[in-house]
């Protein structure tokens, strides 16, 4: 209304309706409308905060954004509207206590599940489903679906019936949505990794990161722990893929920081310009990343050996088996690129819809899982990854969106834990922060190497003799360990004796200094089986003296472990 007197006018603002008013007070100030707009046979969800109407010229952008298409001059007379319809509802006493529905997540009213939201559609319990307010409309505009879902489809049927491990990598996409429903657990990180490559990594998680949006989501190889963490609370609740990670000496801080930090479920308090708070970023999800190696040495160097950080880090090995090139599949794969999101609203409206069947279902596999694995209560973040993974893979099933074999990921993930388990008993069952069995894992490479293994009286030394063998090698390739009975020394083939470690997730450099520490162990260039036929170049060993009790525990009578 403008004018007054016989000029008095109603003027135009905007084409279209607006219509269902909600306002809430913002934790840190001010309030914010909530209204739908309405124009043609597009609907809008709108919120517009009281603080941000004063300058038309910064309200104008921000209603382009939301579907207002309008001038200066009208979204000055917007601002205005917005603000006297905030006045009139609080007057009535119409603001909500509890904050309106988060446009990504799960949403709770008075402890009640109100159903999940993705890009700012609420999917409701009994089916129901509305829209609700999403300031950024990037986000949203990264995981609206496109395309079709037959497209999607029949890219994913690449990987059905064939790996579980690859399998596994793409069910936690269905996976991470469930995490909010398991507990105090608010985040997972799980490593699929192999030292092959051309194994299908890559495509398997494009497969998965296409169930919810765009592929460009994906985290890429020179992204940083700490671009990761801040990236976590806008989607929330979607899984986060990181594709060929690694990890330079500069970030190893911030990647044990990262995992750490995950299972909490919100970033670090910080403070913005003016020494006010800013917003901290909350999530309930898991991220899941493939490299070429293990990382958890990372987490026992920072933690002087603990395995704190091993209990939060899910290692998954993946067989070194490759792929056969398939002429067809590259245009499937690359069809993902515009085609995607279907699989994932479809999923989401039987989550919101199905909410305390998920919860039963998840219920019913942890107490599964804890019988099979003998779980204890710090094993709680391997037990909820799992149980998300394996409910979401059956019930992509159910929809008919993917056919997982969800027995063999179950085995799958089941042997992960096993081996994690397992290594975490020979890395940190310690007598000291830090310290390792190093007669065990000595004990353990010795019969790994059995068959490159050969037994001498003596080391051959410069100018030596021919030395005669005592127990020669099974096999005739080369030697990684040597036993001499009477010198009272064994000798490693450094490199074979790194790589073994590097498998078994062992921190070489820490496990070589405590054997020199405890055993007088020291490295030198020099020829495994010297003086017999067996004799490799000159090249770096660990000498290491026998005699120490921890040592010769491992040994019997006849020196052998």
């Amino acid at each position: 209304l403008s004018g007054s007197g016989k000029d008095e006018r109603w003027d135009t603002l905007i084409l279209g309706d607006v219509h269902t008013p909600l306002v809430q007070e913002l934790p840190g100030g001010g309030h914010e409308i909530i209204f739908t707009y309405v124009l043609g046979p597009k609907e809008y969800v709108l919120a517009v905060r009281d603080y941000t109407v004063g300058s038309p010229v910064n309200l104008q952008p921000l209603l382009a954004k939301d579907g207002i298409t309008c001038t200066r001059h009208e979204a000055d007379g917007l601002g205005g509207l917005a603000v006297a319809w905030i006045n009139k509802l609080r007057s009535a006493g119409q603001v909500h206590d509890q904050l309106i529905a988060r446009p990504f997540g799960w949403n709770f009213l008075n402890g009640a599940c109100t159903g999940l939201a993705i890009g700012g559609v609420l999917y409701r319990p009994g089916g129901m489903v509305e829209r609700v307010a999403c300031d950024d409309k990037k986000l949203a505009a990264t995981y609206r679906p496109m395309g079709e879902l037959a497209v999607w489809r029949r890219a994913a049927h690449l990987f059905e019936g064939k790996r579980p491990d690859l399998q596994a990598l793409i069910a936690c996409a269905f996976g991470a949505p469930l995490i909010s429903l398991t507990g105090d657990v608010r985040g997972m990180t799980l490593n699929f990794w192999s030292a092959g490559s051309g194994i299908g990594k890559s495509t398997a998680i494009k497969i998965g990161q296409s169930v919810w949006g765009n592929y460009t989501a994906m985290q890429s190889m020179r992204d940083t722990p700490n671009s990761v963490m801040r990236s976590l609370a806008g989607p929330r609740v979607l899984i986060r893929y990181w594709d060929e990670f690694r990890i330079t000496r500069d970030r190893q801080g911030e990647f044990v920081e990262l995992v750490y930090t995950l299972p909490q479920g919100k970033e670090r308090m910080r403070l913005m310009a003016d020494i006010t708070i800013r917003e901290t970023g909350e999530w309930d999800t898991m991220l899941a990343m493939t490299s070429n190696k293990s990382h958890a040495d990372v987490l026992l160097l920072d933690n002087d050996g603990t395995d704190s950080g091993l209990l939060r880090l899910l290692e998954i090995e993946m067989d070194k088996q490759m792929m056969p090139f398939d002429a067809a599949a590259g245009p499937l794969i690359k069809a993902t690129e515009t085609n995607y999101g279907h699989a994932g609203r479809i999923y989401a409206a039987y989550l919101g819809a199905q909410v305390d069947a998920v919860r039963l279902q998840l219920a019913a596999v942890s107490e599964t899982l804890g019988r099979d694995l003998n779980l204890q209560q710090d094993e709680r973040y391997y037990a909820a990854a799992i149980a998300t993974i394996v409910v979401g893979a059956t019930i992509a099933c159910h929809l008919d969106l993917f056919a997982f074999d969800v027995h063999a990921i179950y085995d799958v993930l089941k042997r992960a834990v096993i081996a994690s388990r397992s290594a975490r008993q020979v890395r940190t069952v310690v007598t000291g922060a830090g310290r390792y069995e190093l007669g065990p894992i000595m004990a353990q490479f010795i019969n790994a190497m059995g068959d490159h293994l050969i037994r001498t009286d003596v080391l051959a030394t410069a100018g030596s003799g021919k030395v005669t063998p005592i127990v020669t090698p099974k096999s005739s390739s080369i030697i990684k360990a040597q036993i001499a009975e009477k010198a009272g020394m064994i000798r490693l083939h450094r490199e074979e004796f790194f790589r073994w470690l590097a498998v078994r997730n062992l921190p070489s450099a820490p496990v070589l200094d405590q054997m020199g520490q405890d055993w007088n162990a020291r490295q030198k260039r020099a020829a495994l089986a010297g003086g017999t036929s067996y004799a490799t170049g000159q090249l770096w060993v660990v000498d290491v003296p026998r005699g120490d009790p921890e040592l010769e525990a491992y040994f019997d009578t006849g020196g052998r472990p």
